[in-house]
């Protein structure tokens, strides 16, 4: 993590740790074959556009 932070930067860092439960999710639906409902897939967009909130160029 401390790499990830001198390298690319604190902001962006985070920006791909939030992606974290995104790609967990997909995997325990292909791999573990867990349920998957309307629920999860409203928490992942919200999750989706948060991030690509965060990585839009600031307008000053």
């Amino acid at each position: 993590m401390a790499e990830a932070i001198h390298k690319i930067g604190p902001e962006l860092t985070s920006i791909v740790g939030t992606c974290g439960p995104v790609i967990t999710s997909i995997f325990a639906v292909i791999l573990l074959d867990e349920a998957f409902t309307i629920y999860h897939a409203a928490g992942l967009t919200l999750i989706l556009v948060a991030v690509g909130m965060m990585m839009k160029p600031k307008i000053k």
